[in-house]
């Protein structure tokens, strides 16, 4: 049997008994910490017979909007096709019972995520749960805070940026946009730090409590998503500009990523890039031209260098004062003036 969190210390649970003080402060401690609040519910693992799952519970009040159930299985249905280096594949439950049984239902489930649906959840009612893919996963932000040091790579970076841009235009072009990239609902693999997307906003348009859904995250979402506008591929340009201001929080920014990033959250979406690969020329342009500006800077500073070198260390010429010499009679002179020796003396 499955115990929710309500009924675990019941006598229905074989495997009830009284916990003393600490046990209760320290259980309580752990189960906080296990838990982690995302736009659509409260995401916790759970250990189902042998298997650990991660699963969202479902906030009550979209359990029971049925465009919201309808948007969540196409959601889940399409996200299925994104690659998986990018996205989280996911599949929505009833109950977690479904998650239980035989190795064959075991298999179906499986099944069921790589589908990005579940057969019984639309049988069962609502869905209740969003179960995630097996993985050891850990939010993007747990990641900065337990390893900063990363931020000073240059390479970390740039990896983060080349893989956001790669995820984003691929999904754009799918119609497919996130509205809010908060590092707290960004994960990354065991072992990796590039991060992984998993919720898309754009699939929940009938949902018109926008506040209530990005409550806490409102930092990372654009000023047209607050105002329940049309949706494009401005408000993602926005987010990851936030999430890169963010980012650079554990780490002074560069000159070139400051600039991008100014740009990018400006409040008027026109005033932004209009699409991810503007974005990421522009980037491209900053780097060049930053690196070339660099490479004259040193020039020039070397040169500076070397004309100060030779004018402070090599030896000047002096002015020297020069003192004439005093004129001589010359005895050709006299012998040309006709000098006879004998007569002389």
């Amino acid at each position: 049997p499955i115990f929710t969190e309500k009924d675990y210390f019941c006598e229905k649970n074989p495997d009830y008994r009284l916990m003393n003080f600490e046990e209760l402060i320290q259980t309580k401690t752990q189960r906080t910490a296990d838990q982690q609040q995302l736009p659509l519910g409260c995401l916790r693992r759970v250990q189902i017979g042998q298997r650990s799952y991660q699963i969202i519970s479902i906030k009550q009040e979209l359990i029971d909007n049925q465009l919201f159930q309808d948007d969540l299985k196409e959601y889940s249905r399409r996200s299925a096709s994104l690659p998986a280096k990018w996205q989280i594949h996911h599949c929505p439950v009833h109950s977690l019972e479904e998650l239980e049984g035989t190795e064959g239902k075991e298999k179906g489930t499986e099944q069921a995520e790589t589908e990005g649906k579940s057969p019984e959840a639309g049988k069962s009612g609502h869905a209740r749960f969003i179960v995630l893919e097996q993985g050891s996963w850990m939010s993007f932000d747990k990641m900065l805070r337990e390893t900063p040091q990363l931020v000073a790579d240059d390479h970390f970076i740039n990896e983060v940026t080349s893989q956001l841009f790669a995820a984003l235009e691929n999904n754009h072009q799918q119609g497919i946009h996130h509205l809010c990239l908060a590092p707290s609902i960004l994960f990354v693999r065991k072992g990796e730090h590039t991060p992984v997307l998993l919720h898309a906003g754009s699939f929940f348009s009938n949902i018109h409590d926008v506040k209530n859904i990005y409550q806490g995250l409102e930092a990372f979402v654009a000023p047209e998503v607050k105002d329940n506008q049309t949706t494009d591929a401005r408000p993602d340009i926005y987010a990851l500009g936030k999430l890169l201001e963010y980012i650079f929080q554990f780490s002074s920014a560069p000159y070139t990523y400051k600039r991008l990033i100014r740009k990018a959250t400006q409040p008027v979406a026109e005033k932004r890039y209009q699409s991810v690969g503007e974005m990421k020329r522009a980037l491209k342009r900053l780097q060049t031209g930053y690196q070339a500006t660099l490479a004259l800077s040193i020039g020039a500073i070397l040169s500076a260098i070397i004309y100060f070198g030779l004018n402070t260390f090599t030896p000047q010429p002096e002015d020297m004062e020069y003192v004439k010499p005093a004129q001589t009679d010359s005895l050709e002179d006299d012998f040309d003036k006709g000098f006879n020796a004998e007569t002389e003396f």
